[in-house]
């Protein structure tokens, strides 16, 4: 994974953050039966990309606001291809994702007590969907060697991964990425 990013602090209580990621993942599988003279080739490509806006701003000493908006884009190809009989199938899917992001933060002025709440709205191009996901985060510190932690969000996930095990693989295992629409 590649990540590039930028922070700049425009004064005392406010400062932006610009984030660019990449990843790219590829499998190539192929195999040869010797009885049939059947060759399959398969192929997986998954190419993940995004940027991430983030601004803080400092309210007073004990919370801070931060917003952001994120895009991100997923393209997954799937190649499989059979000599005999002749079959060729390709499978291309590109997944879009815009989220809004809202968070106040808190801490306590002898800094024992953390929290954070926030919403995270995206909306998926190709679904023509929004979904929304709430956050909460507290943190109480105990002593200076025990905390406690209360963590709960929502989260969703629009790609699956398919897992053949096929016997003229070897019975190895072929993980795929997969969108999931059709």
């Amino acid at each position: 994974m590649e990540v590039w990013f930028l922070n700049t602090n425009w004064n005392s209580t406010n400062s932006s953050k610009i984030t660019l990621y990449g990843s790219f993942y590829k499998v190539n599988a192929k195999n040869e039966s010797i009885e049939g003279s059947q060759v399959s080739n398969q192929e997986n490509d998954v190419l993940d990309t995004g940027i991430k806006i983030e601004n803080s701003h400092v309210l007073n000493s004990l919370f801070t606001f931060k917003n952001g908006y994120q895009f991100n884009e997923i393209g997954i190809r799937n190649t499989d291809e059979v000599n005999s009989p002749q079959i060729i199938r390709k499978i291309k899917d590109v997944l879009r994702n815009h989220a809004l992001i809202t968070e106040m933060h808190y801490l306590s002025k002898n800094n024992t007590l953390e929290g954070a709440f926030g919403i995270r709205q995206n909306y998926i191009s190709q679904f023509k969907k929004y979904l929304f996901e709430p956050r909460i985060q507290l943190n109480y510190e105990l002593s200076s060697y025990l905390s406690t932690q209360f963590l709960g969000e929502f989260k969703h996930q629009t790609n699956t991964q398919i897992i053949d095990l096929q016997q003229d693989f070897l019975g190895i295992e072929k993980k795929k990425m997969d969108t999931g629409e059709r």
